[in-house]
């Protein structure tokens, strides 16, 4: 269930975002619903060997199956969308 694997992982301090990245904290945010309500989260985090064994434990201990968990560098081009999407957001927020 998305909700409550949102749910979990806000317990641990991630805060859930919408498509695409808005916070400069942790995040985590739904990329994929699947067949069978299985689902893929990106975790947007500084400090990803800590990070991940959070995540494993908290899904262990919510009775969520992890599938699979890895790290993922973002291009130079993702970062590069990401900022001018979000420097547009606040541009048009202060326009308003």
């Amino acid at each position: 269930d998305e909700a409550r694997a949102l749910s979990v992982f806000a317990g641990l301090g991630f805060e859930a975002q919408g498509s695409e990245s808005q916070g400069s904290g942790p995040s985590v945010r739904v990329v994929r619903r699947g067949d069978g309500g299985r689902i893929t989260l990106a975790f947007d985090v500084e400090e990803r060997f800590d990070t991940a064994a959070r995540i494993a434990r908290a899904a262990h201990d919510a009775g969520l199956d992890l599938v699979e968990l890895r790290h993922e560098v973002p291009t130079l081009e993702r970062v590069f969308l990401d900022r001018t999407r979000a420097r547009s957001r606040r541009d048009a927020e202060g326009s308003a």
